[in-house]
């Protein structure tokens, strides 16, 4: 069986909107980055290519994990369709929710790219109590989401394990740049906190 979206167009519009409310935000902030010139080679000399990698992955994933769907429909879950799809969806727009109240939370901090900004301060409340990364941890949700409305249990796998992939290599640079800039503060943060789940990981 195919995903519900190959077929009828409620089911089509409504991850079509749910993936609007994801790419759209990231684009504009890719875009007001990009025309931001104060700071941006300091920005970059920082990144390790890890940005790049974020990029083609957020936009070339999702439509792996639609196409496995469709291609190997033998890998497809039978029971309870709409309502893995709806919650699919649902845990698309909360890992969405939990990206950009974690890029609030950092304000003028926050980059793109991995950067040291002027006075640069270790974020430890909120969201950032549980997690070291929780932007990334959204992320991450959200392709989670995209697999379940699939349908399809190699995609929500594919979804997992590509998600993690994606990210381990950033936050393996970007812990790298913050423990040689911010020295035993920020090792003994990571001493109390996870990476991307509560108390888990």
């Amino acid at each position: 069986m195919q995903p519900f979206y190959f077929h009828a167009l409620f089911p089509l519009v409504a991850f079509l909107a749910a993936y609007a409310v994801w790419m759209v935000p990231e684009l504009l902030l890719g875009a007001r980055h990009r025309n931001r010139s104060q700071g941006r080679s300091a920005e970059q000399s920082y990144d390790r290519g890890s940005g790049s990698i974020i990029l083609l992955g957020i936009l070339l994933l999702p439509g792996i994990l639609v196409a496995l769907a469709g291609l190997l429909p033998s890998t497809s879950i039978a029971r309870h369709r709409t309502l893995l799809f709806t919650a699919g969806i649902v845990v698309m727009v909360l890992g969405v929710a939990l990206r950009w109240l974690a890029v609030r939370a950092l304000g003028r901090q926050f980059s793109p790219m991995v950067a040291i900004q002027p006075n640069h301060e270790i974020v430890s409340d909120g969201l950032y109590r549980f997690v070291r990364h929780p932007s990334y941890s959204g992320t991450m949700t959200t392709l989670l989401g995209v697999g379940m409305t699939t349908d399809n249990w190699l995609s929500i796998l594919v979804a997992a394990v590509g998600g993690l992939g994606i990210y381990s290599y950033r936050v393996t640079v970007e812990e790298r740049t913050l423990l040689r800039e911010m020295g035993e503060d920020y090792r003994r943060y990571m001493g109390k906190t996870k990476r991307f789940i509560p108390w888990i990981y």
